[in-house]
């Protein structure tokens, strides 16, 4: 039995990544996302990824909501966000997730989101954004780990430092 529901996923699997996407279950509503991701989006479907923060911005957010996203990575609070506020702003830098993240609003025709390839709150210049891998949601602007490679970004906002 275990096996026929791995054999029925990985089909899923196939068929959606054909499609270029995939459709989730996030916090009670359905979205549409991009099938690179399918084992996060698998992750938010199943309520294994931050439930909490969406029970917040549940509760919180209104139609006059102003909700902005700092490290916005491919988008499942920026899409959750924007179909509940009046206005959705979403910083990103690392420009591999970025791309995900614009797909993903496009997906979801969401016109309510204003996307910024941007780091926020270390001056207005170009910085390393460090990552062993890029577009994963491990990417920092503090400092290279072991296998980290640099990638520049553009930064804006605070104090120049």
């Amino acid at each position: 039995m275990l096996a026929m529901k791995r054999a029925i996923l990985a089909i899923r699997g196939v068929v959606a990544r054909l499609r270029a996407r995939h459709t989730v279950r996030m916090a009670g509503e359905r979205f549409a996302c991009d099938a690179h991701h399918m084992k996060f989006w698998y992750n938010v479907a199943r309520g294994k990824w931050e439930p909490e923060t969406l029970a917040v911005l549940k509760q919180h957010l209104t139609s006059a909501s102003v909700y902005a996203d700092i490290g916005s990575y491919i988008g499942p609070t920026v899409l959750y966000a924007a179909r509940r506020c009046k206005r959705v702003y979403c910083f990103e830098p690392d420009y591999v997730a970025y791309r995900y993240l614009l797909w993903n609003i496009d997906l979801n025709n969401l016109r309510n989101v204003l996307p910024f390839n941007l780091a926020l709150g270390c001056g207005e210049r170009v910085r390393n954004l460090y990552a062993a891998k890029y577009g994963d949601m491990q990417t920092s602007l503090l400092g290279a780990k072991c296998n980290d490679t640099p990638m520049q970004v553009c930064c804006m906002g605070g104090q120049n430092g």
